[in-house]
């Protein structure tokens, strides 16, 4: 009996393992309205999650970048580097993370980024993604929708060296601006290069 547990749990440790070795993590940390996080969306990330399927990718979003808050009792009141729309469109995006499945959210957060005007485009994304806005958008417009904004803010002003440009990112929690400059450029390659075991079959392509 003894050992029927021994070998279960050995079991269950080496399939745990397994899958954390076959995962690359990568922390994106951008802002809804950024031409330059826009660009990454749209022609870095999802095409790199489409190639080498989100299963294989421990994926945090944090949309927040180089905005601000300041508190006054319960009141939060946010600051963002392209406008009130920006805030906006940063807080539906952490409110739908905290709401959606990994794979659901990488496809709403590249149709609203890929939509001529991210932070109205909540609504008809969520229509294509299949599922209803109304909880994103009340969590958006309340006190949720800020904690949630500000939370984004708290993580990414404790990264370390501190941000500089927008959107950074973080690989198997490493931030280096090789991998900086690569994520940029080549995130597939990037992400390759950094997966501790067997490479997804998207690697070959």
């Amino acid at each position: 009996m003894l050992f029927t547990v021994v070998f279960l749990l050995a079991a269950l440790s080496l399939k745990v393992d397994g899958q954390s070795a076959n995962k690359v993590s990568l922390g994106v940390y951008y802002e809804t309205l950024c031409p330059d996080s826009i660009a990454f969306i749209n022609y870095q990330l999802y095409p790199t999650v489409q190639s080498l399927g989100i299963e294989n990718i421990d994926l945090n979003l944090v949309p927040f970048g180089k905005a601000s808050w300041t508190e006054s009792g319960s009141s939060l009141v946010f600051t963002c580097q392209h406008g009130e729309r920006e805030c906006k469109g940063n807080t539906i995006q952490n409110c739908a993370k905290s709401q959606l499945d990994v794979a659901t959210l990488v496809k709403f957060v590249y149709c609203m980024e890929s939509a001529r005007s991210p932070d109205k485009a909540g609504p008809s994304c969520a229509q294509q993604g299949g599922f209803n806005y109304t909880a994103i958008d009340t969590c958006s417009k309340g006190n949720e929708g800020a904690q949630l904004l500000k939370a984004a803010g708290v993580a990414t002003k404790a990264l370390k060296p501190s941000v500089s440009f927008i959107p950074t990112f973080s690989v198997n929690n490493q931030r280096t601006q090789t991998i900086q400059d690569r994520a940029l450029n080549d995130l597939k390659g990037l992400l390759c290069d950094s997966f501790p075991a067997t490479k997804p079959s998207g690697c070959n392509n």
